[in-house]
């Protein structure tokens, strides 16, 4: 005797990673070192296995890293989580870093490329669903330096 199982289909797309102001709200490439701002991805969760485990209360993690593009040097910007509630599908897990640019060393005069790693699932266990996303490059400045 055997037995059919249907595992419902499950997509997950992790996309529009950006730094806003947090006086505007609006993305920004070009910061102050002495203005906060929030880094956020979109996490999306589409197909029928999506309705299934949304009522989970999984974990969605994400942690910001920016590496000085030239020297390679990696830097720990910090990690947000959130849970999974039923019938919500998108989420905008978001880090805010109240004190600046130059608060979460990164320097002025260098440019940034900012990545985040997206883990979903239990805490304290391995991830159900893992990925990355990059490709936001962002400038620190120092407006004392630039001012004539």
């Amino acid at each position: 005797m055997s037995a059919q199982i249907n595992i419902a289909a499950l997509t997950c797309q992790l996309t529009h990673l950006v730094a806003l102001s947090t006086h505007s709200g609006e993305p920004e490439t070009i910061l102050r070192q002495d203005k906060p701002l929030e880094l956020q991805a979109t996490v999306e969760f589409g197909g029928s296995g999506a309705i299934a485990l949304m009522p989970l209360e999984l974990t969605i993690r994400l942690d910001f890293y920016a590496r000085a593009l030239g020297t390679g040097e990696v830097i720990e910007l910090g990690s947000t989580s959130l849970k999974t509630m039923t019938d919500q599908f998108t989420y905008i897990p978001s880090l805010k870093l109240s004190k600046g640019a130059v608060k979460a060393n990164l320097l002025p005069e260098k440019i940034y490329s900012i990545s985040a790693v997206l883990r979903v699932g239990a805490p304290e266990g391995p991830s159900f669903i893992h990925g990355f996303i990059d490709g936001l490059t962002v400038e620190v400045y120092n407006p004392v330096c630039n001012r004539t």
